[in-house]
């Protein structure tokens, strides 16, 4: 009940005619249009009863609101024939209503809302049969899109009402909703983390972390999204936190149903991408949400930071201490191995990046996330949205000659097969270093994109050294004073050249003013929305030790950005603005109300009918 309430005042609060329909709804509706006095439509029945007051009687979930009479439920058994008789699969015909009926009033309702919330029972027929009720089997062979909204405190596995609706043909697609409450007591078995208590999730031990999400997916079968929401209390500090924050995981579910997803793509570039924090600093200092995360490189680095945490405060600290590991000359000393695959064994930078993400899986992440690495084996670029976070990530910052391949065994395709290939994953740089086509396929074509290049130039400047380079010449030059050191690229230059070939391709990624002068490419262009490149080409790839001076120009730059493109936005494009920012910043300083309404999910605490606390924890989704 919750849940539905609350995404319904989310997506009213983006200006969105949303209707709520379960099965007493429905058949209200029906025994109106059949008994009332005027020949009226199915739409007018509705109206009819929303001016009745009985739609907001009957739109609560739950057994206590589904019998026309209380006492009807003070008995399981007397109430399992007005089950049968209203809800099961030919219910509605002792009502003189048929399934086309319903189906009619269905899409008259669908034609004049933008969104219909269609709740199926959360009971079967009744106890002896398992059967779906008529109502359920309806709303999933309606939908275009079926929601599994669980407690994710419960156990992973499916329900028996999942199992009989998992029969019923739809073309819909299928997606997991996993809620989690703030304050909520684990049990003692429990491996799940808690978030810090100055999190801004909120106060009473925040929330529980996401874990074992693999498993709530794989029992469901073909999942195509899985969806974290954080359910926060409705204190006095926190009013509306859900309905209005731009953080709220409700808004971010809202957007993603309207195909209206803000979507943040971090490119590669060593050290140049710490300049991706100040990037993120920016957007939040301007109240714009973060729905979905990609990243290559150090972008899936950044990226898999935010995805966690959500917040820049907390990936500050950890930036730190990564730059200062990578900046850290005795540690790439001890990492030394004879170069057979690579100079580095990849020991060191790996205890680092485990320090980082620890365990974390990339589906346990609260933001969807994936990020780019090139499979060797293969020939082909790769998008990780599932499996361990560190090895992924260090995949996607593995260059060749520098560090080994991550090796990836995955099971051959061939289902008659039982062999295991290795595949060997480097830096996705090679192929994609700013995976913009990978998001726009994400989150649809009028989702917002917001990309961050902070590779540098990729040309190459050097001296004519012939057909052969001898390595020798070159040493002793370099140590003689009375000689003049010969300008050729080192083998570090030409690793790190290679990693940016693919955004040369791509259009022009790379270099500097290239959005405004029209140098990137024609697909890039049409899919970023918003295209920052912080002015950080001097710093080296491997100059971590510079991180604060680069997160200092990229705050600058980014701020500066940012704001002019809201500027840019309210003029026109005020319809985007209003599903980023919502719609009182879309709005004119003269078309702003004196004081917006307030939207509250419960109402007053003495009020009897109000719902507590305490109730809503032990409902079962």
């Amino acid at each position: 009940e919750m849940f539905t309430h609350t995404l319904a005042q989310v997506l009213e609060s983006m200006d969105t005619s949303v209707q709520i329909l379960n099965s007493s709804i429905v058949d209200r509706i029906m025994k109106t249009t059949n008994t009332h006095p005027f020949n009226e439509t199915f739409s007018d029945a509705f109206k009819h009863h929303t001016r009745l007051g009985l739609r907001k009687q009957t739109s609560r979930l739950g057994l206590d609101m589904q019998s026309p009479t209380k006492k009807k439920f003070e008995n399981r058994k007397s109430c399992g024939a007005y089950y049968k008789d209203c809800y099961c699969t030919k219910g509605f015909d002792k009502l003189g209503v048929t399934r086309e009926m319903v189906v009619t009033m269905l899409n008259e309702e669908e034609d004049s809302n933008d969104i219909v919330l269609l709740v199926a029972d959360p009971w079967l027929c009744n106890k002896h049969t398992d059967q779906p009720t008529w109502w359920s089997s309806l709303c999933v062979e309606q939908a275009d899109v079926v929601f599994h909204v669980a407690n994710a405190m419960d156990t992973p596995d499916t329900t028996q009402l999942e199992d009989c609706l998992g029969d019923v043909k739809s073309n819909a697609r299928r997606e997991l909703v996993l809620l989690y409450f703030e304050g909520q007591k684990l049990p003692l078995s429990s491996k799940f983390e808690t978030l810090n208590s100055n999190d801004n999730s909120g106060a009473d031990g925040g929330f529980p972390q996401p874990e074992g999400t693999r498993q709530w997916v794989l029992n469901r079968g073909p999942i195509h999204q899985h969806h974290h929401i954080r359910c926060h209390r409705n204190d006095v500090d926190q009013v509306d936190f859900d309905v209005r924050h731009y953080k709220s995981d409700f808004r971010r579910l809202a957007r993603w149903v309207l195909g209206r997803s803000v979507g943040l793509v971090l490119g590669g570039g060593g050290a140049r991408g710490c300049a991706h924090l100040s990037a993120i600093r920016a957007l939040e200092n301007q109240g714009i949400p973060i729905d979905f995360v990609a990243g290559t490189s150090i972008g899936a680095f950044m990226g898999g930071l935010y995805a966690w945490k959500t917040d820049h405060l907390y990936m500050h600290g950890i930036v730190a201490k990564f730059s200062s590991e990578m900046s850290s000359v005795w540690k790439k000393i001890r990492d030394l191995t004879f170069p057979i695959v690579s100079y580095f064994q990849g020991m060191a930078f790996n205890r680092s990046i485990v320090k980082m993400f620890e365990g974390k899986k990339i589906e346990d992440l609260w933001l969807p996330y994936f990020c780019i690495s090139t499979d060797l084996t293969d020939s082909e670029e790769v998008a990780h949205r599932n499996g361990t976070l560190w090895r992924y990530v260090r995949a996607s910052m593995t260059l060749v000659n520098f560090m080994p391949p991550i090796c990836d065994v995955i099971a051959d395709s061939d289902e008659k097969s039982t062999k295991k290939r290795v595949h060997y994953l480097a830096d996705g740089g090679y192929c994609n270093n700013l995976p913009v086509d990978h998001m726009r396929r994400m989150i649809g074509h009028n989702g917002t994109i917001i990309a961050v290049d902070v590779q540098t130039d990729w040309t190459i400047e050097g001296d004519d050294y012939g057909d052969h380079l001898n390595g020798w010449w070159f040493f002793l030059k370099m140590i003689n004073p009375f000689a003049e050191t010969p300008k050729i690229p080192t083998s570090g230059d030409i690793q790190t050249q290679l990693a940016y070939i693919s955004s040369v391709q791509q259009g022009g990624v790379g270099k500097p003013g290239r959005f405004r002068a029209g140098w990137l490419g024609d697909t890039l262009q049409n899919d970023i929305d918003l295209f920052l490149h912080p002015p950080v080409e001097e710093y080296g790839t491997l100059e971590f030790s510079k991180n604060k001076e680069i997160q200092l120009i990229g705050f600058e730059y980014a701020q500066k950005m940012v704001s002019q493109w809201i500027s840019e936005l309210k003029t026109h494009q005020r319809t985007k603005l209003k599903y980023i920012l919502g719609p009182e910043a879309s709005l004119s300083q003269e078309e702003k109300p004196s004081k917006l309404p307030r939207k509250t999910l419960y109402r007053n605490k003495n009020n009897r009918n109000s719902m507590s606390w305490s109730r809503l924890q032990s409902i079962n989704f």
